[in-house]
């Protein structure tokens, strides 16, 4: 005759219903975690590069990378960011906004000799490089000062 098996069959829709549960949430916790890496990378949270000036070369030798963020801080070589001042930050977005055509041409200007110190500032898209000399920029002539000013209070 025909027998009935009411336990087994509760204890298989059970555990259907328990696995369908946990796959729901694995996949609605792999959602979350998607977006929310997707929202980290796409939002800067004022943590973007303004402008970065490496320097090499001169009496020294020493080289350094200063990289300024949009929410006013700045590091030396990776250390920790530290926050400007805020006559330093105006001063670094001022250096950004007039140095980005030249930057935008990949631009470069001097001539390499002994002991002359290189620069590279780096500024959206675009770098610009020059050496220690008399013929070039102002504009240019205030990033090196920049960098080297701000290397001495963060490096």
């Amino acid at each position: 005759m025909f027998e009935h098996r009411p336990l087994a069959s509760n204890a298989h829709r059970l555990t259907t219903l328990v696995a369908m549960r946990i796959s729901v949430r694995i996949t609605a916790l792999a959602l979350v975690s998607v977006l929310l890496i997707l929202v980290g990378c796409g939002g800067s949270n004022g943590t973007s590069e303004l402008i970065s000036i490496e320097t090499s070369g001169g009496l020294t030798g020493k080289q350094r990378n200063i990289v300024v963020l949009k929410d006013g801080k700045a590091s030396c070589d990776d250390q920790e960011s530290k926050k400007l001042s805020d006559k330093r930050f105006k001063e670094a977005e001022s250096l950004a906004e007039d140095i980005e055509p030249l930057a935008k041409k990949d631009a470069s200007y001097g001539e390499p000799f002994p002991d002359a110190r290189q620069y590279t500032a780096s500024v959206g898209d675009g770098t610009v490089e020059w050496f220690d000399s008399p013929d070039v920029p102002s504009v240019l002539d205030r990033a090196a000062r920049f960098a080297d000013g701000t290397s001495v209070l963060l490096c």
